[in-house]
């Protein structure tokens, strides 16, 4: 948990101090509750900082990816190549696919 200061007026805080221990914890549930929901100006903030990398982190690894595409995609022709040279035909990866299922 982590402290936060409110500013409020005198005869808020003189009911705050008056108030019970249930009462105040009453308050603390109300303002959680309410700073939950999210509101548009928080948004961009809520999304940026909980487990999603920010927009250019994750551009930056789109990038990346998509520089390697074509490498990638010419390493599976390769294999595909050798796989079939080695006998294996479409029928017979059909096949063994459908043995796993």
């Amino acid at each position: 948990m982590e402290q936060i200061m409110l500013e409020v007026n005198e005869t808020i805080a003189r009911k705050w101090a008056m108030s019970s221990k249930d009462i105040q914890r009453q308050a603390v549930r109300l303002i959680e509750q309410f700073l939950s929901k999210e509101t548009p100006e928080m948004a961009s903030d809520i999304v940026a900082g909980y487990g999603r990398p920010d927009d250019q982190v994750l551009q930056q690894h789109f990038n990346k990816v998509q520089s390697r595409l074509p490498e990638h995609l010419m390493l599976l022709d390769e294999i595909g190549k050798i796989a079939s040279q080695n006998g294996l035909s479409q029928h017979k990866l059909d096949k063994l696919l459908a043995a796993d299922e």
